[in-house]
């Protein structure tokens, strides 16, 4: 057996020629839009669409170990002494298209989010709405506006006080990953919530 990147290539004698088979060792862990999971995972917000561990946090391109943060699309970091540093923190949740609700791993990151506030002395939270560049211009600004309103909401349910919390949303004007003008970007449809020191 020979593992190529995501491939597993198996190699079967039959008679005097090779017969190869390959399969996609990723298959069994894909899930649809809104699809299930097996107990104790739920389905990937961003392409591929994975069914992940509860626990970790949907991070772009790859999702976070329990207990660590997403810094940026695909970047995880260790939850450590940067908190008590003072150096201030993003915590990132990532949107389906057309969707402005929080989903099981968006509600990890939130609650990693609130208790890394009380850490810090709870300071000023700013949360920042945004959409990729597929929608039509005249609703990017209020769809990013409505997620960062819906984020809030969950912090203020978890704890956090409305006078803690600045809410904005900014359409597509501060892409995560520059695109084209209509192009569909998962990286971009998101809210960042940071969390001042």
């Amino acid at each position: 057996m020979v593992v190529v990147s995501r491939l597993v290539l198996l190699v079967v004698p039959a008679a005097a020629s090779l017969i190869f088979f390959v399969a996609d060792t990723n298959a069994q862990n894909r899930c649809s839009a809104g699809g299930t999971c097996p107990a104790g995972t739920f389905c990937s917000t961003l392409a591929p669409r994975q069914c992940i561990p509860n626990g970790r946090v949907d991070c772009g391109t790859t999702s976070c170990e329990p207990g660590d943060r997403c810094v940026s699309a695909g970047q995880c970091t260790k939850m450590g002494s940067e908190e008590q540093l003072g150096v201030p923190m993003i915590f990132t949740v990532y949107f389906p298209k057309d969707e402005s609700w929080v989903g099981a791993q968006g509600m990890d990151l939130l609650r990693q989010a609130v208790q890394m506030w009380e850490v810090k002395g709870r300071p000023a939270v700013e949360v920042t709405g945004h959409v990729d560049s597929s929608y039509p211009q005249e609703i990017r600004q209020p769809l990013s506006e409505r997620r960062a309103q819906h984020v809030a909401h969950i912090l203020r349910s978890m704890g956090i006080p409305d006078e803690f919390l600045h809410v904005s949303g900014r359409g597509d004007n501060e892409k995560a990953v520059p695109t084209a003008d209509g192009v569909a970007e998962p990286r971009n449809r998101r809210v960042s919530i940071y969390i001042g020191h």
